[in-house]
């Protein structure tokens, strides 16, 4: 249903007068809450597992004092997941002495067919040797009793537990391995961690606002283009960081100053992209991406600067680096860029991806 307000007002009325009213308003409803009870975050008291069936690997029945576990939830239907079984089982075969690992199948539909996920399972155990559990929720009671709890989940996640039954971290698979390091070396502060988290949720809530906040530029959504000029979504986003600096944070504010600033001053964009990815700060959520997920829709409506090429293809290289399809792209960014050889060795390195997923035999699964 269209807003009504749009109808009656210019596009400079809509910029100068009701959108700060409307950003300030709800970006102040967007400060952190405090969470209730019920609510998991990190120096939380872990919850009981509720496993119906254990299809590989030993029980794992209670969380024990005195352990650290490293829990994954997986879903059939979920690419990622399944992608993420083999950094999972590497992860866990270099720390199987220090850590528990269980793999538990969760948010699936009611009638799923179970034996799609052991399937799944059985395709990896025909190629490697798993060095985790992989067990079945009992009735939605994991997806309700961790999910329901945990705010903004989805799979793939991972939480670790340290020996005092607490969470010590929410995560992903790509940013396991440092984190569970930090965690038995007893360099990781759950406090810092646990205020952090917070901040980072209300960075996304204000992200969500962000979004909303440019989409009457766009025509159809995201797959389309600006309405006539960028400078409309760079006055939106101006106005956003002044009521709230840290509005700036988000991918939602990177990506479309990013693009609008594409379509202003490639100049500015490069220095924009170079600016945000040297910041070392969790607060930044998925910068990376953002970035990159710019380039791939501005690539397809126009070219961009050589530099920009670069940026987007070393950015690909290095955090998609194990997915062919990123990598073919990155080769053609850094054939377009004018780095040859940068290009001729990223395909070299996309053939070895697909040589491997092919010779790992997960088919469809991968």
């Amino acid at each position: 249903m269209s807003n009504p307000f749009h109808k009656i007002c210019t596009l400079r009325t809509y910029i100068f007068v009701f959108l700060p009213i409307c950003l300030k308003s709800l970006l102040l409803s967007g400060q952190p809450k405090t969470t209730n009870s019920e609510s998991l975050n990190i120096g939380s008291i872990s919850p009981k597992l509720a496993v119906q069936d254990w299809y590989y690997g030993a029980p794992i029945t209670n969380i024990e004092k005195g352990r650290f576990y490293v829990v994954e939830f997986w879903s059939t239907w979920c690419s990622p997941c399944l992608k993420s079984f083999l950094p999972f089982n590497r992860i866990a075969r270099k720390f199987k002495t220090k850590a528990t690992f269980l793999s538990i199948n969760v948010l699936e539909k009611k009638n799923y067919p179970k034996e799609r996920a052991k399937q799944i399972i059985d395709s990896l155990k025909r190629t490697m040797k798993l060095d985790f559990s992989v067990g079945f929720e009992e009735e939605k009671k994991i997806s309700e009793g961790w999910f329901g709890k945990i705010w903004d989940a989805s799979v793939p996640l991972v939480v670790l537990i340290d020996s005092t039954q607490q969470i010590s971290w929410i995560g992903d698979i790509e940013n396991l391995k440092e984190h569970l390091t930090k965690v038995l070396n007893g360099e990781w502060d759950k406090e810092v961690a646990a205020k952090k988290r917070i901040e980072q949720q209300s960075i996304i809530k204000q992200d969500y606002e962000t979004r909303d906040a440019v989409m009457p530029f766009f025509r159809n959504g995201y797959a389309s283009d600006y309405f006539g000029n960028p400078d409309s979504v760079l006055s939106i986003l101006e106005e956003l960081e002044r009521i709230n600096p840290s509005a700036a944070n988000g991918s939602n504010f990177v990506y479309h100053k990013f693009v609008a600033l594409i379509k202003n001053d490639l100049i500015l964009a490069e220095k924009y992209a170079e600016n945000v990815l040297k910041i070392n700060d969790d607060y930044y959520v998925d910068r990376y991406t953002s970035i990159i997920n710019g380039l791939k829709y501005i690539t397809r409506h126009q070219d961009v600067s050589p530099q920009l090429y670069s940026i987007g293809a070393k950015l690909l290289y290095e955090h998609g680096g194990s997915i062919s399809k990123n990598l073919l792209i990155a080769c053609n960014w850094f054939w377009l860029a004018g780095n040859k050889t940068e290009s001729v060795k990223c395909l070299r390195k996309a053939k070895k991806v697909v040589k491997k997923a092919k010779n790992n035999g997960f088919g469809s699964f991968f």
